[in-house]
């Protein structure tokens, strides 16, 4: 697969940049960016070129990507406010951007290129423009002004482009320049503007009512460079199966290796389009990646089958104060579909060698997952007792009964001999309790994982490691719960009793993580990184909490995964509060390290 040269391009590399980081431009409700009027150069007269959104540009089968950026000057203004907000001084990116394009270009003035305009970009396939696959679109002042501002010593009429020069005596390649309307095109190979002319004209005209908008035509890429990409994959799944070979356990290793490779190579295919959406609402940014699949596919089928059916609940009866939270919302019928797969690759592994034993523990592992509601979550909160943070999930149930007789079934595996040899191959030993107390009728059992000294590496981390070892599982009427360390009776005892004092959901972050959130989500992940490194203990022990003394956060990042329209969406929250936050500890560690 041929790398693109970006060096040779800074300009499009430039182009690029931006418009992947444009969502910092603030312009989530900006106009959209209008080319001024009037006839293109070279098409039939009193033809007006229309405006379309991004999203729906066809791009031609030699086209790998394609996007532009909200106003430059909007955005470039915006990328220095927030800059500061955050406490890192930037110089001015308007003066700065100009300044670059200028001697990127050998333009005599800079002035020519109009700020107060979008800028566009698309990548070509490599195999058929050796130079330089990329042509970058920016607004000029006006077509006139913009060609003064050339080299004495250009071209015209270059083979189909307007205007040809060298950036400086001796280069060995040339810069083309096209024009449609005021809207310049800036190639480095000469058969780009002849062969794409309508696509780029259609591009130019993109209505752009995005901070930024990137769009990966996958069906390309894949036609393209589908046997290149195999070659890769087989050669990434040979070294990793050879890394990981002499490790306990390889077998379940090489599954894994198996479904990433496998499932790269099948993503690739049947992916239409990947999208990226760029947003800055008035209190942060905010990114959505789109993975749209072709139709009739696996993949299609796949995504329609993510949908869950729960409201997030189960948030309500977890700690409101959790700097960190994963709430999943699986279908039950998808969970039935790969209960087999998940047995294969936990209890069964360890029982391989006893088919007997190991289809015992398989069905047991199918029962449990056919009686639960797919609503799962886990969050960081603080114990009922001592400080730092518990780590407890919860998730629902269908069938208490059957739930637990499975259960029961599942903790023996402890005892069997081959899941106790599986375990001493990596210097483990688990200690299991079945029933260790009782919370009404409810058996809690306590698993203990201790970490023996025939492995130097887990040994060495043993005391940090104590609390997240051992785990407490109960299930009761509707829910299951599963809380970790060594002093999370309390907190089972009180999540079973309802006495634990709940409502994550309302709490200030997660609330707008979940608010921000793709739609008809499946997944959430919250993350408040000061809060979290402030509290949380290993061994007891937090070096850097005295460094975050008096930076407290009431907000985090959040990320989620949500399905509309046939396509699956990850949707990534930054709230200016966290950025705020974030330059405050720059400032504060300044020089600590």
């Amino acid at each position: 697969m041929r790398k693109i040269s970006w060096r040779r391009t800074s300009v499009a590399a430039l182009g690029l940049c931006l418009a992947l980081t444009g969502g910092l431009s603030g312009c989530g409700s900006c106009s959209k960016d209008k080319e001024p009027g009037g006839e293109a150069a070279g098409l039939p007269a009193k033809v007006t070129l229309l405006s379309a959104p991004l999203e729906g540009i066809q791009a031609p089968a030699d086209v790998l990507a394609y996007g532009g950026t909200a106003p430059l000057n909007t955005l470039l203004g915006a990328l220095s406010g927030l800059a500061t907000t955050a406490g890192l001084p930037v110089p001015p990116l308007e003066a700065q951007f100009g300044l670059a394009i200028k001697a990127e270009l050998n333009l005599k003035d800079e002035k020519v290129v109009d700020l107060k305009r979008s800028m566009r970009f698309a990548v070509l396939n490599p195999k058929l423009h050796a130079a330089e696959p990329v042509a970058l679109l920016l607004g000029a002042t006006s077509k006139d002004a913009f060609i003064a501002a050339l080299p004495d010593d250009k071209k015209t009429g270059d083979e189909g482009n307007a205007y040809s020069y060298l950036r400086f005596p001796g280069s060995s390649q040339a810069i083309y320049v096209n024009f449609i309307l005021d809207t310049v095109v800036v190639t480095r190979d000469k058969t780009i503007y002849p062969r794409y002319r309508d696509f780029l004209e259609r591009l130019a005209m993109a209505d752009i009512d995005r901070a930024a908008g990137v769009i990966i035509a996958l069906r390309n890429l894949a036609a393209i460079y589908g046997t290149d990409l195999d070659a890769a994959l087989a050669e990434v799944k040979k070294n990793a199966r050879a890394a990981v070979s002499t490790i306990p356990g390889a077998d379940r290793q090489a599954w894994m290796i198996d479904a990433f490779t496998d499932g790269v190579g099948r993503w690739t295919r049947e992916l239409d389009d990947v999208r990226i959406l760029l947003d800055t609402p008035a209190d942060g940014l905010r990114a959505q990646v789109s993975f749209s699949p072709r139709a009739n596919t696996e993949l299609q089928k796949t995504f329609a089958s993510l949908k869950g059916t729960s409201s997030g609940a189960l948030l309500d009866r977890l700690p409101a104060d959790a700097p960190f939270f994963l709430w999943m919302d699986v279908a039950p019928a998808k969970l039935q579909a790969i209960s087999e797969k998940v047995a294969a690759m936990t209890v069964g592994a360890m029982l391989k060698a006893d088919p007997a034993k190991k289809a015992e523990y398989d069905q047991a592992m199918v029962d449990a997952l056919s009686v639960m509601s797919g609503e799962f979550a886990l969050a960081a909160h603080a114990p009922l007792k001592g400080d730092g943070l518990s780590l407890s999930s919860i998730f629902g149930v269908t069938d208490s009964e059957k739930a637990r007789k499975a259960q029961t079934k599942l903790s023996s595996v402890y005892l069997e001999p081959g899941a106790i040899e599986y375990y001493k191959k990596v210097g483990l030993e688990v200690d299991m309790k079945a029933a260790a107390y009782m919370v009404g009728d409810v058996p809690v059992g306590v698993f203990t994982t201790k970490i023996g000294d025939t492995n130097p590496q887990l040994a060495a981390m043993r005391d940090g490691l104590t609390e997240l070892l051992t785990q407490h599982v109960a299930i009761g009427k509707d829910v299951g719960v599963l809380a970790i360390g060594t002093d999370a009776r309390p907190t089972v005892e009180a999540m079973l009793g309802g006495s634990l004092k709940g409502g994550l959901r309302a709490a200030p972050g997660p609330a707008r993580a979940l608010k921000q959130a793709a739609p008809n989500p499946i997944a959430i992940l919250y993350l408040s990184p000061i809060e979290l490194a402030r509290r949380v203990r290993l061994g007891g022990m937090n070096p850097v909490a005295p460094m975050l003394a008096g930076i407290e956060s009431t907000t985090g990042i959040g990320l989620s995964l949500g399905t509309e329209a046939g396509a699956l969406q990850m949707v990534i929250d930054l709230p200016v509060e966290q950025m705020q936050k974030i330059g405050q500890v720059v400032q504060k560690t300044k020089g600590t390290f």
